[in-house]
């Protein structure tokens, strides 16, 4: 390859990064105003990133001649129809060949210097046609429709929105949302439900025999929980018992649940680095699990874990004092050792236990992470919007859907918030319009709201609705609601939740109609004591009689039978 198609690749690798440049600039200054949008935007300033990132990756090794860090580390091509495919790491670089490093040949740079002479100095006809001609070969040989780099034609507001729609052409293809999902809004876990529905009914079934025939399990033991009992309670691993962890449809089921979620980050925070945070949890994990932190659900394994600690704290303490020309010595103890390991067949099998524990308490920490940390928002608005959409027939929630597509795509189109601003303008501008600011007073002395059309809705209306009555929400931060029906869904939107979520109660039926914090408090106290008096104490409500007909809880007689007071006999049980 001639040096000045080398010279020209490099070139058109920094514009390309200078056109990629431009392009996340253009993206920050507008930004998208909706949960659609602003996902695919975000997709956008990710390629455009990973473009900038190749670009820069394939100028240092293959044209700077830098050498990448790390042996394993493969040089990457970029994704770019200027640059040949001949193009590899043996290319002479643009250093070697201009600061005249050892590897560049006496016949190399008196090539370029008669190029350099040539194109400084144009004297003769003939290198001005050989040097067009060069550049005309090269252009049949790789010719590209370049779009990006035209701008004569139109301004530079022009050409990136058309590289936007050309990017987010290649986007909309690869990144696909349910409509449940509604554009990452909310989580679809309705395949995992159904899958968590086997796997706490697989075992064990009550079952029936019917002449012989194969066991039937019975409606009684099929266990059924609904959609939202199931999403307040897909973080609780420590009610579900071990003979269902021990199954491999559990493993299975967290894997999946798993793999959904990092899928679910990646379409929806594409710029989030999701290996170095999923690397971050299974180190910290570690580190909890050589110290024996393990939890409750895990405490059983807490001896095996700590006994395993011991030994590898013993073992690298000797490992130093060991004596090198005790060769043979050692061979005979190791020897004996695996004789030993083989009579003890239970302790490979402990260890295996161990081991798969292991694996199954790191998928359960790594979701535990998802729920509480990084999805913690969007599983509570997928909470509030199941709430919703089983109050609704399926007509009004496809209606709602479309409803809010719409109204996305309203929001971000700017052509029709230009529209909008200038129709109002338009209206304030105008005294005579019946909507307009001016005559608002007049047409509307009594300060109605607007209906739908845009004028005040009839007085009697207003009435009806008791749209004249102001609710105050303490929780809310003191936030009006204003008419009967707005005061009663607010309860259920994101304001009143996150209130609840600050004063850690837990956002119920019971709490419905209480505005103050002091009064949900006082509830709250007031239902845990009533828990606390509900639960059975065995030594306090448990009561026993003796021989005589003398009757004492069961601690008390349990004292006065060690001190001697009371014979052995036996005791009649009666519960309060």
């Amino acid at each position: 390859m001639s040096n000045s198609l080398l010279v020209e690749q490099a070139r058109l690798s920094h514009v390309d990064i200078e056109q990629a440049i431009k392009s996340v600039v253009y993206e920050i200054k507008h930004r998208a105003k909706t949960q659609k949008h602003m996902v695919y935007q975000n997709h956008r300033l990710n390629h455009h990133l990973q473009q900038i990132q190749e670009k820069a990756q394939y100028l240092k090794e293959n044209i700077y001649g830098v050498a990448s860090s790390g042996d394993d580390h493969q040089k990457q091509q970029p994704n770019s129809s200027h640059v040949p495919s001949g193009t590899n790491g043996t290319t002479t670089s643009v250093n070697s060949v201009f600061l005249g490093s050892p590897e560049t040949t006496s016949d190399q740079l008196k090539s370029v210097r008669a190029q350099l002479t040539e194109t400084t100095f144009p004297n003769t006809i003939s290198s001005f046609y050989s040097r067009m001609a060069e550049i005309k070969e090269y252009h049949r040989k790789f010719a590209v429709k370049i779009e990006n780099r035209n701008t004569s034609e139109s301004s530079d507001e022009q050409l990136q929105s058309k590289i936007q729609q050309r990017v987010q052409k290649e986007i909309e293809s690869g990144v696909v949302f349910s409509d449940e999902e509604l554009y990452g809004r909310y989580v679809d876990l309705h395949a995992h439900y159904n899958a968590f529905l086997d796997l706490i009914n697989e075992k064990p079934l009550e079952s029936v025999t019917n002449n012989g025939a194969e066991n039937i399990p019975t409606p009684a033991s099929i266990q059924q929980i609904d959609y939202m009992e199931y999403l307040n309670t897909i973080g609780q691993f420590d009610k579900i018992s071990l003979d269902v962890k021990n199954s491999e449809k559990y493993k299975t089921y967290l894997e999946g649940l798993l793999s959904y979620f990092i899928d679910f980050m990646t379409r929806t925070q594409p710029l989030m680095n999701m290996q170095k945070m999923i690397h971050d949890v299974e180190e910290d994990f570690d580190k909890n699990w050589r110290e024996g932190n393990v939890g409750e659900v895990w405490a059983f394994l807490k001896p095996t874990l700590m006994k395993q600690q011991g030994e590898q704290n013993n073992a690298s303490q000797q490992k130093p004092q060991m004596n090198t020309n005790n060769s043979g010595q050692q061979q005979q103890n190791s020897a004996a050792e695996q004789k030993k390991k083989k009579r003890r067949g239970g302790k490979r099998k402990s260890l295996h236990n161990v081991e798969k524990m292991r694996a199954l308490a790191l998928l359960e920490a790594k979701i535990s992470k998802f729920l509480q940390d990084w999805l913690a928002d969007v599983i509570q608005q997928t909470k509030v919007n199941v709430e919703k959409k089983s109050t609704r027939t399926w007509e009004e929630n496809q209606a709602e859907l479309e409803r809010i597509e719409k109204q996305m795509d309203l929001e971000d189109d700017e052509e029709y918030q230009r529209q909008q601003r200038e129709k109002r303008a338009a209206s304030m501008a105008n005294p005579d319009d019946p909507l307009s600011k001016y005559a608002s007073k007049k047409n509307n002395p009594l300060n109605l709201p607007l209906g739908p059309d845009g004028k005040p809705i009839p007085y009697w209306l207003y009435k009806w609705q008791g749209l004249g009555n102001e609710y105050i929400c303490e929780i809310c931060g003191n936030h009006s609601y204003w008419g009967h029906r707005e005061f009663e869904r607010h309860f259920q939107e994101w304001r009143h939740a996150n209130g609840m979520k600050c004063l850690g109660i837990p956002n119920t039926r019971h709490f419905h109609h209480i505005t103050k914090i002091k009064d949900a408090l006082d509830l709250w106290k007031n239902m845990q004591q009533q828990e606390q008096q509900q639960h059975w104490d065995e030594g306090e409500m448990e009561e026993v009689e003796d021989e005589e007909g003398n009757v004492y809880t069961k601690q008390t007689y349990i004292d006065l039978k060690k001190q001697g007071y009371i014979k052995e006999s036996k005791d009649t049980k009666r519960q309060k």
